[in-house]
């Protein structure tokens, strides 16, 4: 099983579409609930931590990157290689 399946499985029970009550299977299906749980406040950016990438030694928090009032958009890559990075930052 790939890290990435690993960690859909991992999402809490309560990370679930507000319309099927499912939890999500895949990337895009994560990311958009990730907006839409982001738009109704129900995510505490500051207790969610960020795992540090190779040219990176610090621990940071999402909160310090994330803004409650920033939006949020579906389909941003969650789950990045070296190809993505160079794309999106």
């Amino acid at each position: 099983m790939t890290t990435k399946r690993k960690f859909i499985q991992s999402i809490p029970n309560e990370m679930v579409d507000p319309i099927t009550g499912l939890k999500a299977s895949n990337e895009t299906e994560l990311s958009s609930l990730l907006a839409y749980h982001h738009a109704n406040s129900s995510i505490d950016w500051g207790s969610v931590n960020l795992y540090s990438i190779p040219y990176l030694s610090d621990k940071l928090c999402s909160s310090e990157y994330i803004n409650c009032s920033t939006p949020f958009y579906c389909e941003y890559p969650l789950f990045s290689d070296s190809e993505t990075v160079d794309i999106w930052g």
